[in-house]
């Protein structure tokens, strides 16, 4: 059996790399697996893992790009706006107050720009993976307690 170190998986990937299809199948994939010792289950069980982590990650991006395109629209909103005040206010006489719209708006467009750009911003990334239960986290209660709980039923 072959030890499981980092050069082993470089090794791999790199084989891979240089195949022609650049894939390997199911069944390959459980013969390397039982060389390296590992059970059928575990394989099974993280090639479910991965395909949850890749939905994750085609979840993520889309986010993202939902949010950089709501943000390009809010900018693009913004700057039409701000120059039409700005051409009322010139051309209505009077004092100056296009300004204030100018800074009030331009405080949301900051945070708005923070919360879709920035790396704190980025945590604010919804989870999309539904939370795994093991069958250790599930309690199932014993006869004596079902009949409790419903003899309190009952009485109540």
């Amino acid at each position: 059996m072959i030890s499981p170190d980092p050069t082993v998986y470089t090794i791999i990937r790199r084989a891979l790399k240089n195949k022609p299809e650049n894939t390997i199948n199911h069944e390959d994939l459980l013969k390397t697996a039982s060389e390296f010792g590992l059970d059928e289950k575990d394989i099974e069980r993280a090639i479910r893992e991965e395909e949850r982590l890749n939905d994750d990650e085609v979840l993520k991006e889309e986010w993202l790009r939902k949010g950089k395109s709501n943000f390009k629209s809010h900018l693009i909103t913004y700057c039409i706006m701000m120059t039409f005040l700005f051409l009322i206010n010139m051309f209505s006489g009077g004092g100056w107050w296009f300004q204030w719209a100018l800074i009030g708006w331009g405080i949301g467009i900051a945070f708005h720009f923070k919360s879709t750009f920035l790396e704190n911003g980025m945590s604010s990334i919804p989870t999309f993976s539904k939370p795994v239960i093991k069958p250790s986290d599930i309690i199932i209660p014993s006869d004596s307690e079902i009949l409790m709980l419903s003899e309190k039923m009952i009485l109540s």
